[in-house]
């Protein structure tokens, strides 16, 4: 090695002068450049999925429901009240920053009129400081807030809110509707002992005032769902079903300030013995193919620029076998030529890195 190194300079000079040098550096760089490319696509991906996970509330958010025992148990004494969760133990969590029953999360309203023209429909969710959507234009609202909304920022109230169905020539800009009134009528209803089944007795118009815009891209949020506040929707919902079908249970959803601790929440209410889910996640199956593909082109560039430096270093070999006779009867070890060539192939591709990172 120590006598190759008074040639470095010769060995460099060659390989600026050898125009056959530029295919291996050009197969050299696509291969890397295909590296490098799939690593940062895989890396700002990976930011961008984390990010879009982090501003949505749904993937911060649990389902939690009672055990099968005390389902059946609940089932068979035919209460006349809902299934009672321990709801201090649960809100004592920590950080659970939200609990609420899923029959209150949101309800449909037929006709409203918004901004004083009538719509075809919209959903009112049940909404708080911590179980809203970021806000990006106006303010939030809070549980005991009252006659006031958020919307989403692309507002469509129609029923055929499937993307492919979508008129764009009917979404209202929200922010068009700021400091608007949304009209809201819903049935008021009360059970019918006779008919086993609640009836409608009358109906009752709530007015709501947009004070705030959530963007509807980055909720995953219908485009007809604006939230209220929680303590309001409560009262709707009580209106609206003033009492449930006893085969019915209503699950709770329990929010997480941040999604780095909702398996953790999720743990601690599996102990307390509650039936736990995702309100929302991911299919596996997409992320999994999504890293197979990352990992294929990855594996396939790796072996294209091992391969390319292999085959490469073995014409040099056979074609400058004159070279390595003249080394030989000079002589120098065999020791010696393999680290000329070594240091041959090292100059192609430092000078390939270079480039790829220019």
């Amino acid at each position: 090695m120590k006598q190759m190194l008074p040639h470095i300079g010769f060995i460099f000079k060659r390989n600026i002068r050898d125009k056959k040098n530029i295919y291996y550096i050009i197969m050299m760089l696509i291969c890397s450049v295909l590296l490098v490319s799939i690593v940062v696509i895989a890396y700002l991906y990976n930011i961008n999925l984390n990010n879009q996970f982090n501003k949505n509330i749904s993937f911060r958010a649990l389902s939690v429901s009672p055990s099968k025992a005390d389902m059946m148990e609940y089932i068979m004494k035919k209460e006349d009240k809902d299934f009672e969760y321990n709801l201090d133990e649960i809100k004592n969590i920590p950080h659970v920053t939200d609990v609420y029953s899923s029959k209150d999360s949101v309800m449909k309203i037929s006709n409203p009129i918004i901004a004083e023209k009538k719509q075809e429909s919209m959903y009112l969710s049940y909404g708080t400081e911590t179980s809203i959507p970021n806000i990006i234009v106006g303010k939030g609202i809070k549980y005991d807030d009252e006659n006031v909304a958020i919307c989403p920022n692309n507002f469509y109230p129609y029923d055929n809110i499937v993307f492919n169905e979508i008129d764009k020539d009917n979404i209202i800009d929200g922010k068009s509707l700021l400091n608007k009134t949304i009209t809201a009528t819903y049935d008021v209803r009360a059970y019918n002992p006779q008919a086993e089944k609640n009836v409608k007795v009358g109906e009752k118009t709530v007015e709501f005032k947009i004070i705030g815009l959530y963007d509807i891209k980055e909720s995953y949020f219908e485009m007809n769902q604006c939230f209220i506040p929680g303590k309001q929707l409560e009262k709707i919902s009580k209106d609206f079903y003033p009492r449930k079908d006893f085969t019915v249970i209503s699950s709770l959803y329990v929010y997480v300030d941040s999604r780095n601790n909702v398996n953790q929440v999720k743990k601690d209410l599996e102990k307390m013995g509650y039936l736990v889910d995702f309100k929302a996640y991911v299919s596996s199956s997409y992320i999994l193919k999504l890293v197979s593909i990352f990992i294929l082109i990855c594996v396939i560039s790796i072996i294209g620029i091992i391969l390319v430096a292999f085959l490469y270093a073995k014409k040099r070999v056979l074609n400058n076998s004159n070279l390595i006779g003249i080394f030989s009867a000079a002589g120098y070890k065999k020791s010696d030529i393999k680290s000329y060539y070594f240091i041959d192939n090292m100059f192609i591709f430092v000078g390939t890195s270079i480039v790829i990172l220019i």
